[in-house]
């Protein structure tokens, strides 16, 4: 998917290559956890169930990370 990405012909293919690559990436780690987690499929807003409130939760902090890092640099 990574090379077909680089050589997308327009925005449309492009947006299609990673929605592919999102399913991937959330089959493999529904099926990376525990017993008795399960992973019904993304859902952002609200979350329905701990998995996702968790990758949300998750996300939140991350982003929190990458925007104070950026400021720190200087960045707008």
């Amino acid at each position: 998917l990574r090379l077909q990405a680089e050589s997308a012909p327009n925005h449309d293919v492009l947006l299609g290559l990673e929605g592919t690559a999102s399913r991937r990436w959330f089959a493999v780690l529904g099926a990376a956890l525990p017993a008795g987690w399960a992973l019904p499929g993304r859902v952002k807003r609200p979350p329905t169930d701990p998995v996702n409130a968790l990758l949300s939760l998750g996300y939140v902090l991350l982003a929190g990370r990458v925007e104070t890092a950026c400021r720190a640099w200087g960045l707008d």
